[in-house]
Parts: structure tokens; C-alpha cells; sequence
């Protein structure tokens, strides 16, 4: 009999909380999925992060690591209506996000 575990569902998980092995696999995906070309493979890492991370997000959707200047430790959905842009991330994939504590404590000029 197999078991599944199922990914729990939090918005938001912090970093320093996960193993150093955890820490490294997601840093990995994200640096790859912020350099692919292909939406497919984006899709798929994203998947990837949010497992790791034991955040529930829909295909399509996206997780991301705090990138307040605060170095916020969270770990975040990034469909979060919440979450702050910082700035704009040219030429690269992944956004250039606040996580919802960190976009009420450090507000930023909002580009949404």
C-alpha cells in the first residue's frame, strides 16, 4: 500500500526553518527557474519549490523568497494579494517581491 503525503497548505513557511539540504534544493530550483526560457519547465520548478516549501499552489502559480532589503527569512505565495513588488526584475524570471509583513512594516514604492 502506497502512502502520499499531501503538501500542507500555509501561505508562507520561514527558511531558517527548513533543513540545510531543504535550503540548498529550493535555492537551486528557484536560480533555475529564474534563468529558464521555457514556461513549461518554469511551471514545473515552481511545483517544485512549493513542495519543498509545503505551500499549495495552483499549476501556473508561483513562490517566492522574500526580497525586502529586511532579509526576511519568509518563504511565500506569491499570489498572495498581499505581496508587494519592489522593483521590476529585467530580464530575469521570478518577480521582485515583499512578502504581505514585509510590504505593511517596509513599504516600498508599489509597481503592481
Amino acid at each position: 500500500m502506497a502512502v502520499m503525503t499531501h503538501t500542507q497548505n500555509r501561505p508562507s513557511v520561514d527558511y531558517r526553518d527548513l533543513t540545510p539540504a531543504t535550503q540548498q534544493r529550493l535555492d537551486q530550483i528557484l536560480e533555475r527557474a529564474d534563468n529558464t526560457s521555457d514556461a513549461g519547465e518554469y511551471n514545473s520548478l515552481m511545483l517544485g519549490v512549493a513542495a519543498l516549501a509545503g505551500i499549495d499552489i495552483a499549476y501556473g502559480g508561483e513562490v517566492l523568497r522574500c526580497s525586502c532589503t529586511c532579509v526576511c527569512p519568509a518563504v511565500f505565495d506569491n499570489a498572495d494579494p498581499d505581496a508587494r513588488t519592489i522593483e521590476e526584475s529585467c530580464g530575469f524570471n521570478l518577480p521582485i517581491r515583499q512578502c504581505p509583513p514585509c510590504a505593511d512594516r517596509h513599504p516600498a514604492p508599489d509597481l503592481d
